[in-house]
């Protein structure tokens, strides 16, 4: 979140990826999305997507309609 604040941003795409190549979001995953996109909407700047990336896949929240 420094980094977009640093740079005057008005959105920001969370990425980060799961070695064992399992896409699935864990608990943890899931429950920071929605501290981030919380933090994002407090200071008006908008959470497009969490990506999870393993073997050859990706999981997307905006595509799951998880945010």
């Amino acid at each position: 979140m420094v980094e977009v604040l640093r740079v005057s941003a008005n959105s920001f795409v969370l990425i980060h990826n799961h070695p064992s190549g399992n896409i699935e979001p864990s608990t943890n995953d899931l429950a920071f999305t929605k501290k981030m996109k919380k933090v994002g909407d407090l200071m008006g700047i908008r959470l497009i997507d969490h990506l999870i990336v393993g073997d050859q896949s990706y999981w997307s929240a905006a595509e799951k309609r998880f945010i």
